[in-house]
């Protein structure tokens, strides 16, 4: 069974009566002030905004097709919309419940010691790194060769451009 619940919409400047976004979504999104440029929330922070449902009970691929057609029809250099429309993440929740309660895979259960605690909290801070911690990030990079000054041998930049040269073939169908 298709789903049927995405909608079209426009925000409009009060004070202009015109549209300055047009946009897809289903649920709340169009009420949503979050992730939305800046120029969104410059527009909207100067004038307000009303909001107009003008299509519903359209499926993903209807309210895709609908976008494109209102912001070609209203024209880009009157929207503050930063694509023609049609994309997006549809169903992704960036703010899921893993994030939202720190339980991400990748750190659950890391245990960091008190010295890296103490670091990370004078980073956000804003105070500098100390020399000594700047050396130990220094060393620590030498394995993966980054900032280190450390050159590849003729023989690993032969290797390198060896590999590179059968990548670019493969995909050119060479």
């Amino acid at each position: 069974m298709i789903e049927t619940k995405f909608y079209i919409y426009f925000h409009i400047n009060p004070l202009k009566n015109e549209v300055f976004y047009v946009g897809r979504g289903y649920g709340s999104r169009s009420h949503r002030k979050t992730n939305r440029n800046k120029y969104w929330h410059n527009t909207v922070n100067k004038y307000g905004y009303i909001i107009d449902i003008i299509e519903s009970g359209l499926t993903s691929d209807e309210a895709n097709e609908r976008e494109i057609f209102y912001i070609k029809k209203i024209g880009r250099k009157n929207l503050v919309n930063m694509t023609d429309g049609g994309e997006g993440s549809v169903g992704r929740d960036p703010w899921n419940k893993g994030i939202k309660t720190g339980d991400i895979c990748n750190n659950k259960g890391r245990r960091r010691s008190e010295a890296t605690k103490e670091l990370q909290r004078q980073i956000k801070l804003g105070n500098k790194l100390t020399p000594e911690h700047i050396e130990k990030l220094r060393l620590k990079a030498i394995g993966n060769k980054s900032n280190t000054g450390l050159k590849d041998s003729d023989e690993t930049k032969l290797r390198k451009s060896i590999s590179a040269t059968k990548a670019w073939k493969k995909r050119n169908n060479i």
